[in-house]
């Protein structure tokens, strides 16, 4: 790995960890109160939503690597690495600016080592953006279908499909 990339990984820690201060001291949190219900979770439950995260990254990486393929320019193509470093990038950058609009720039900026187009690249985004808001309406209304269902029937035992 190269010390550049060492000093860049540096930096966003630091960034993220000042964001984390200058947010818990804006709203007016005690830290020592944060500390002690960090300690009260179990570290297995850390490890288990850390490695359901790094899943989800994964998992949208290959899909946005996938929708380059196969719309794919002239044969173009973003190897898993590449597509992971966009997606983990604009899900960093994510956490303190919009989501939807650092993600496709972030994949795009990647992109750039493979020669796509970032106009393509931020397409392919945006694409994928419709596809999420589409399963996002429909977990939706399934899910106020089930709360509707809960509520009127008011079942006296836990509610199964």
């Amino acid at each position: 790995m190269s010390s550049r990339r060492v000093w860049l990984g540096l930096v966003w820690l630091a960034v993220s960890l000042t964001a984390l201060v200058v947010l818990s001291w804006a709203a007016d949190l005690d830290l020592a109160s944060l500390g002690l219900t960090f300690r009260s979770i179990p570290v297995w439950w850390f490890a288990a939503m850390a490695t359901l995260n790094a899943l989800i990254v994964a998992l949208g990486a290959m899909k946005g690597s996938h929708i380059i393929k196969h719309m794919g320019e002239d044969g173009a193509y973003i190897p898993l690495r590449g597509a992971l470093l966009g997606t983990t990038m604009g899900t960093l950058l994510g956490q303190i600016l919009p989501m939807q609009l650092v993600t496709p720039i972030s994949r795009a900026w990647a992109a750039r080592a493979y020669k796509i187009r970032p106009g393509f690249a931020i397409g392919t985004s945006i694409l994928e953006q419709v596809f999420e808001v589409i399963t996002l309406g429909l977990m939706t209304v399934f899910s106020l279908f089930l709360v509707v269902k809960l509520v009127n029937g008011a079942p006296s035992r836990p509610f199964c499909l």
